[in-house]
């Protein structure tokens, strides 16, 4: 369960972005999976969050922009596309010791 500073974070992307429901949930447990793995949980939430709206955005084929969820989370472009490289990696990692 994600607390209330991470919900108002996407409260506002789905106002903003008049996101579906479905999407904001499917980013919601995407963000508590990154929680969970010890070497994301001191990330932003802000930054966990742009990510996470962004990859699924992309996979509901809604999607939105780097530079629109930068705008919105005043989080630099930058430092979204460090943050979703890292977390790739990662996933790749977890996945070879699947």
């Amino acid at each position: 369960m994600l607390d209330r500073k991470i919900e108002a974070i996407y409260a506002k992307l789905q106002s903003e972005f008049n996101l579906k429901q479905e999407c904001i949930t499917k980013a919601q447990k995407l963000h508590e999976i990154l929680i969970a793995h010890d070497s994301l949980r001191a990330e932003s939430p802000y930054l966990m969050a742009a990510s996470c709206v962004l990859t699924i955005s992309c996979m509901n084929k809604t999607p939105r922009t780097l530079g629109e969820i930068s705008e919105i989370l005043h989080v630099k472009e930058d430092r979204i596309l460090e943050f979703e490289k890292f977390v790739a990696d990662q996933m790749k990692i977890m996945l070879k010791n699947f």
